[in-house]
Formats: C-alpha cells, structure tokens, sequence
C-alpha cells in the first residue's frame, strides 16, 4: 500500500529544502537576479499541499529544486516509486544522444518486428521530440547540458505508468514510420549486443573492479577508471604501478566515470604528477548573523549594490552585509594535495573523456590539465562537481544542495559547461554498429607518436 504523507509532512521536508538551499547553496550568485526563492517556495507550497499521490508530491519538488539549475542538486524518488509499475514501467527500447539526434540504439525482441534499430525519434505523441522532452521532462531534472543529463532523459522518457501508450514517430534511412508502444515491467532482452573491436594486442592485463590496466604490444598503458568512490582501489593500482612503469605512453580512461572521492581522484593524478600540486579552487557559501541583523537595521539592500559606495562611508563593509542578506557572500579557498605515490610514470599522457565525466572525475582533469602536459581526447566533460549536502528525507527520498562552487585550477568556470577536450572525438551511429571505439583508436595513435621522454602531440 502506497506511504500516505500528511500536510504537516509536506510542509517540513518542502521547508527543509528551501531553507537549506538558502543558506548553504554554492550558486546564488549565479541565480540572485532570476530566481526569487522565497517566492518560489511560497507558490511550491500551495502547490505540494494539493498533490494526491507520492509521486505528484516528488514532482513537485523535483520542479522546486531544479529551478537551481545545478547537476549536484537535485531531488531524488523514493524506492516506493522506483520499484512501484504504477508509476515506474518502461518503453522496451533505449535511446541516445548522437550527432545531436535522438536515436533507437535498442529495443526488446518482442518489438524487433516494429522497430529497425538506429532510428531517428522526429515526435514523441505528436510533438517534435525536443519539444515534448522540454515540456514533460525538462521541469524536473537538471538540463543545462543536454548531452551530460541524457541519460537521465531517457530514464524520464521511457518511463511511465503500467501499459501507457506512447506513440512515436520514427525515422530510418529517410523513411517515416509510426509505433505505439506499450510501457510495461522492466525486463529488457535486448536485440542489439555491442561489439568492442579491439584495436591492438595486449601484452598484459590485469582487471579490479573499479579499475583495470592494459598494456598493449605497443607499450602503451591503458588504465581505464570506472569511478572514484572505492577507497581501497588506490591500494591495488599502486601496487601495480611497476606495470604502469615500463609503459612509454600512457592512456588513462575517465569516460562514463560519475565520480565519488576527490581524494582518490588526487591519488591517481599523483601518479603522474609525483610531489605536491594545487588541486582545487572553490567558492563556499558564508552566513554571517550579525551581518544579516544588520543588513536588516542599515536597509543595504534597498540600494543598488553597485551605488553603496556613494551611500556608505565604509563601502566594503556595506558590500559585505550586502552580499550576506542576498545569500552571495562568498569565501575563496584553494588546497593541494600528495597522496606518497610510490613512484612516477614518466611519458606521454592522453587522458579519455566524456559527457558523463562527472563530478570527482572533473577534479582529476582538473588537477591533470593544470599540472600536467597530458592532452584531453573526447568530448566535453559533465559541467558539474562539489560537495553534496545530503538529506534523506522521512517519505522515503533523497535531496541532495551543491555545497561548493568549484572552478578550474585557473579561476575558470565550468559548471554547466564541462571541462573541454583538446581534441574533439565523439561516438557515431557506425561507429556504435561497429564497435569502433574513435576515442580510444585516436588516444592510441597519439601514444604511438610519442617518444619517452621528449614528446609533442
């Protein structure tokens, strides 16, 4: 039987929210001018208090949140709704974002007579597809970065209530055809099982759970990192480092990495670096009382802040009590790390990256694109890291505020744009049917260019 939440309830875990991301969100300055939140919470609540169903009420405040437009805050649905068919059953296909098209990379057998595989999704129940997705997915989830959240898109897209119709209109090789589908229980067989071409001969390999490492017949070390949250997988690769060691070029492989420890992440940049190196540069959020008692007393805001200086005799300390009553108050802070690397790889570095180079996977190119001479192939990385302030709420989900506003090691932002390569390599439709990896066949032509010690890319 479904969790029934009272108006009482609603109204704290709403609250807490709009508290929180108040006080401790790391972007209002990036928000002060189009989002007024104490207003937005105001007509949330009105309408939170008028949801029927668990899932009505995470909607709404998956809208309240995602009005901060951040990839590390968001609301997340409870297990009641994950694992519940009423709300969560799915179109038997999976789509992507290739070539800035919405594509059918596959689908069930039982639909396989209806569906030919790498079809173009042109509308979605009559509507051009970027205007449906805008309309019934984008209000609810992060979307600054299209490529970055369409994993999340897709999750969005095919789901829905238990034998929900949904008609498309697809596209293949020019051809236009139309298919219903049913949503049903999560029970995937697919049709289309990708092949990985190998592209050189390895001459070792040794495999972890969170990380693996190959060395091919041509000496180049592939060490390809799956995600930074395993605290012990450090222990492992450095244990291994001699095999890294004999390598004359290195490829280290960050694509589809979501993150988890910046530390782990400063642990395996260590290893190519090998002394203490500036790591992270970040804005934290600073709530001064006193200063909003008495931005209050002293009314700074109702000026512009740009004409305190001609009102206040002491114009920075006006500015200060300004920015802590408008929640801009910032605090620069920067660190360095060294994790005692047992040793130093010494060569040519090509790092591989992706739009769901995320979040801890952010800082390690961070901290390799600025102490390093280790060039970036792929595609933009994600566009969103910092330090989650996670509440586990009592009806069962999850909300998570950013904390901090990070900026590459060059006061450089990159929040909602992600970090770029230095060469561009992007999956296509063949190559996906292929089994081509462009991105890695690129990385390997680069090592093979490359010398020990004197290198050029």
């Amino acid at each position: 039987m479904e969790k029934k939440i009272s108006d009482e309830q609603k109204i704290y875990e709403l609250s807490l929210i709009w508290s929180e991301a108040k006080y401790n969100f790391a972007f209002w300055d990036y928000l002060k001018d189009t989002v007024n939140w104490d207003e937005e919470y105001r007509k949330t609540l009105n309408r939170v208090l008028n949801t029927e169903d668990l899932f009505e009420y995470y909607q709404e405040l998956q809208r309240f949140v995602n009005l901060l437009r951040d990839g590390h805050t968001q609301v997340m649905f409870p297990d009641e709704i994950i694992y519940n068919e009423r709300y969560c059953s799915f179109l038997p296909i999976c789509t992507e974002y290739i070539d800035d098209e919405i594509i059918i990379t596959n689908c069930s057998k039982n639909v396989a007579d209806k569906i030919k595989l790498f079809s173009k999704v042109n509308r979605i129940n009559g509507e051009p597809t970027i205007d449906y997705i805008r309309k019934n997915i984008f209000p609810y989830l992060w979307h600054e970065k299209f490529d970055s959240c369409y994993k999340d898109v897709n999750f969005y897209l095919t789901m829905g209530p238990i034998n929900s119709v949904v008609s498309l209109e697809l596209e293949e090789s020019g051809k236009k055809y139309i298919v219903d589908l049913k949503r049903k229980k999560f029970n995937p067989n697919w049709v289309f099982k990708p092949i990985h071409k190998r592209m050189f001969k390895l001459k070792k390999q040794y495999i972890f759970d969170d990380f693996y490492i190959e060395i091919t017949d041509d000496d180049i070390a592939i060490l390809t990192v799956k995600t930074f949250m395993n605290d012990f997988m450090i222990l492992d690769m450095y244990k291994h480092i001699n095999y890294l060691k004999s390598a004359k070029a290195f490829i280290v492989d960050v694509r589809d990495n979501d993150g988890g420890s910046s530390s782990n992440a400063a642990a395996v940049a260590s290893m190519f670096i090998g002394r203490e190196f500036p790591s992270h540069n970040w804005l934290m959020a600073v709530n001064k009382s006193t200063y909003m008692a008495w931005a209050v007393e002293r009314k700074v805001c109702d000026f512009n802040y740009s004409d305190l200086k001609y009102y206040f005799d002491n114009a920075e300390f006006a500015e200060g009590l300004y920015k802590t009553r408008k929640h801009t108050y910032f605090e620069k802070q920067d660190s360095k790390s060294y994790t005692g690397v047992p040793d130093v790889l010494q060569g040519p570095v090509v790092v591989m990256l992706n739009e769901r180079t995320a979040s801890a996977a952010e800082d390690f190119l961070n901290m390799m694109r600025f102490n390093t001479k280790a060039v970036f192939i792929g595609n933009n990385s994600y566009g969103s890291t910092g330090i989650p302030l996670s509440y586990k709420l009592k009806s069962g989900g999850l909300v998570r505020i950013c904390s901090r506003h990070s900026l590459l090691l060059n006061n450089e932002e990159f929040t909602n744009k992600g970090i770029a390569p230095d060469i561009i390599v992007k999956p296509t439709i063949e190559s996906i049917k292929s089994g081509e990896d462009l991105c890695l066949e690129r990385s390997c032509l680069a090592g093979k260019r490359t010398g020990r010690r004197n290198y050029r890319f």
